[in-house]
């Protein structure tokens, strides 16, 4: 077992911000320097503009409701700068297949941490009233959004078959949802698995499988581009999957604790991880030391104390890493 601490949790807000910096100069990964709808901050520490809190919607599937990515990230980025959330995800979902399944999270985030309300004159064994998101991507985009956290289905962008589909989709489906909503897509680059699983031998290395997915986002992105004419809406990538392969290529015992036992789903470092790099994507910036790093030392319960799932699979605050 790792416990969770201070020197490695500031090694990845310092990867992460790094890192996430130097790739976004690359044009694929481009942040605009200006926000219409929005104020964004410098990228100079001391020179900081205060920005108009961000509502942000995810789409995807467990690799973001594993220890619950969209918690995490408003608990590491604090109200300042994220006024709400909400979700429509899925395990196992691709972009094609949760536009016609929906919300699959009924199980999975009913725990103590997702109940929302109770019904009133019920007894004690009452049925409460559960946070798990809209129930369908078309409801969930109905509203307005700054941001809209997206995922594919790991392997799909790194397969050119799928990655077809998942084109093919957001220009038909997601494009006039977004134009509705008025969001930012943010594509989460997801990482290349620590092991071969789930069938994905075939492409090859973690570099290997990396650069596939790399090109497929890429293809995801120019898709898109054409259908968002808005610079407010220009497509982003946030680039997870590159900054596990640089910890794989620089500090390799510390790539090995980012993934859960499965080999694919992030462990609670890789979610912080994860949390990082969408920070710096979204806002141009790393998350607020006291935020991220809060120096009562009750780190865990700061950044999870309210998740409804995590690697447990029931809540827990993820105290250790399980090796």
């Amino acid at each position: 077992d790792m416990i969770f601490n201070t020197a490695f949790l500031i090694s990845l807000i310092t990867l992460a911000s790094g890192y996430a910096g130097s790739v976004h100069r690359a044009a694929a990964f481009q942040i605009p320097q200006k926000q219409s709808h929005r104020k964004m901050t410098s990228s100079d520490a001391d020179d900081r503009e205060p920005f108009t809190p961000a509502n942000v919607a995810f789409v995807g599937n467990s690799m973001l409701y594993f220890n619950d990515t969209p918690r995490a990230f408003l608990n590491i980025a604090g109200s300042g700068a994220f006024h709400r959330q909400d979700s429509c995800l899925r395990g196992g979902a691709s972009l094609v297949s949760l536009l016609v399944d929906g919300n699959g999270m009924q199980k999975t985030f009913r725990t103590p941490n997702a109940i929302l309300q109770t019904n009133s004159g019920s007894n004690k064994e009452e049925d409460p009233t559960y946070d798990i998101g809209a129930p369908t991507v078309d409801a969930l985009l109905s509203k307005q959004w700054d941001f809209v956290v997206m995922n594919d289905f790991t392997q799909a962008p790194a397969r050119q078959s799928y990655r077809e589909a998942s084109s093919r989709a957001l220009v038909e489906f997601y494009a006039p949802l977004f134009r509705q909503c008025g969001a930012t897509p943010i594509f989460v680059m997801t990482p290349a698995y620590r092991k071969p699983v789930n069938d994905s031998a075939d492409l090859g290395s973690v570099a290997e499988f990396t650069a596939s997915l790399k090109e497929g986002y890429k293809s995801y992105v120019s898709a898109l581009e054409k259908e968002l004419p808005l610079p407010n809406q220009q497509p982003r990538i946030a680039p997870v999957g590159l900054a596990f392969l640089h910890i794989h290529d620089t500090n390799h015992s510390m790539w090995e604790k980012l993934f859960c036992n499965d080999d694919f789903h992030p462990s609670p470092h890789g979610t912080y991880l994860q949390c990082c790099v969408l920070h710096w994507t979204l806002f141009r910036r790393a998350p607020e030391r006291d935020l991220a790093l809060p120096l009562d030392g009750n780190f865990q319960k700061r950044i999870w104390g309210n998740a409804r799932f995590t690697q447990h699979g029931n809540g827990e605050i993820p105290c250790l890493y399980q090796q």
